[in-house]
């Protein structure tokens, strides 16, 4: 099925593509509901609770860059993956962060980059 290099690449491609958008998907919405409880919960705890989720908006913002231009994205999702870092401060001993947020978002930024070259190479 895969034996053409150039149908490896457009499935790994599709598949980053997908596991990307569930991932900012999945984020976006935990940081919109997480919160919202204090706030009284039900829509208008979530409304209240929405600043939170601002700054995930901006992973859905590198993943319209992964879409469009691959190694531009994937740098950006490495360059956020490595912010994640710290602002969770995971070399202080957050382990679990880091492998639920930063590790996928490294793999995916690392995988977008792959691709890239790996088109240019092949053209």
């Amino acid at each position: 099925m895969f034996d053409n290099p150039a149908r490896r690449i457009r499935a790994l491609r599709y598949g980053a593509r997908a596991v990307l958008l569930i991932v900012t998907t999945f984020w976006f919405v935990f940081a919109l509901l997480s919160g919202a409880e204090q706030y009284g919960g039900g829509f208008s705890g979530v409304v209240r609770n929405s600043p939170n989720a601002l700054p995930w908006l901006v992973l859905y913002l590198i993943n319209i860059a992964a879409w469009k231009y691959e190694h531009i994205g994937g740098a950006l999702l490495i360059a956020c993956a490595l912010f994640m870092t710290l602002a969770f401060d995971v070399l202080e001993g957050n382990w679990g962060i880091l492998w639920i947020a930063v590790v996928p978002l490294l793999m995916l930024g690392t995988t977008f980059v792959y691709c890239a070259f790996r088109s240019k190479q092949l053209l």
